[in-house]
């Protein structure tokens, strides 16, 4: 931490349900609350909002921050179209547990450093959150742990620009039982992302696979992507046949993934027989099970729809979607 005295100036005392707003030109860290600077480092900073708007500038934000033996959850920085030169965490953590705390870019927002839901040093990172839908950002984190578990956390991508790369849960413990499990990444709408981004479920520890699950709403270039184990791919209503809707310049292992395919919508211009690439990419590998396979379906839609079954095959590069029927049903219970 920086500078004590701005954050004094900025945060009023105590650590419980603060909301601060940033709206002039700081170009220091700000916090919703901290249990450092002078006070005591066991008072937990919970449900603190930290808003930076805009024409505001600033170093690093952060919405709680602990630098003792305390938890940090339910803190929350809004980015709202300011400008961050430094790192945003959600909520921090030294030696406790950072859960449900929350990351969101909107509008013309810039942040030039690493965005984190949660982070812990010494304790677990559960159920954080962050959220793009709009701004330029560079790399986003669903959470940080260092020595134990960082799991259940989401990131959602609806707009913006990305340059870096999107990990849904970060546990550094790579050699003690730590895992970074059940992680979640959605991405819909029209973002960006740069040619050097990697979209990841979980990295570090002894399991960065497992319960870490891909939801793609809409067609994205990316330079990678790794340890997932569900791969959702929810096809737009107006994707016609032999259109991508995953390209990725690396390679890609899909061996042990369950892929999943629904239509995103009430309807689709598809038809039976129509075939579509989930995922393009350098070289595929995957189960040979797979080829004639039956994708499991999902469906993000309510009310009298068609059903879209597909049937899945690959080859050397190209993971497929063809679909084998359409059904028509009036009730379709969400996944």
């Amino acid at each position: 931490m920086k500078n004590c005295s701005d954050f004094a100036q900025r945060s009023s005392p105590g650590a419980f349900s603060e909301v601060v707003a940033v709206n002039d030109v700081a170009n220091s860290d700000v916090y919703g609350n901290s249990s450092c600077c002078g006070r005591s480092c066991d008072l937990p900073p919970i449900n603190n909002t930290l808003n930076i708007d805009s024409g505001a500038s600033v170093g690093s934000a952060y919405g709680g921050y602990s630098c003792g033996d305390s938890v940090v959850t339910g803190n929350t920085v809004n980015v709202n179209g300011g400008t961050v030169s430094g790192e945003v965490y959600g909520g921090r953590a030294y030696n406790g547990d950072a859960t449900g705390n929350a990351v969101t870019v909107n509008g013309a927002s810039t942040v030039s450093g690493f965005i984190v839901g949660g982070y812990t040093q010494n304790g677990a990172a559960t159920g954080n959150t962050v959220t793009i839908s709009g701004g330029t950002v560079r790399s986003i984190d669903g959470a940080w742990a260092s020595t134990y578990n960082a799991t259940g956390n989401a990131i959602t991508i609806s707009g913006g620009t990305v340059s870096g790369d999107v990990t849904g849960g970060w546990t550094w413990d790579n050699t003690g039982s730590s895992e970074a499990t059940y992680n979640t990444v959605t991405i819909s709408g029209n973002p960006t992302f740069g040619p050097n981004t990697w979209l990841s479920g979980g990295l570090g520890g002894v399991d960065n696979w497992t319960g870490n699950t891909l939801n793609l709403k809409t067609p994205v270039s990316v330079c990678g992507v790794a340890d997932f184990q569900f791969y959702n791919f929810y096809l737009p209503s107006a994707l016609t046949a032999g259109q991508i809707m995953l390209t990725v310049t690396n390679k890609v292992d899909i061996r042990g993934s369950a892929i999943r395919v629904g239509i995103d919508g009430d309807a689709s211009v598809l038809n039976a027989g129509d075939k579509v690439v989930l995922i393009r990419c350098a070289g595929l590998i995957a189960d040979a099970s797979l080829n004639g396979s039956h994708a499991q379906g999902i469906q993000d839609i309510q009310g009298v729809s068609r059903i879209y079954d597909f049937v899945l095959s690959t080859d050397a590069g190209n993971l497929y979607a063809t679909v084998s029927g359409v059904r028509l049903a009036h009730y379709i219970s969400r996944m």
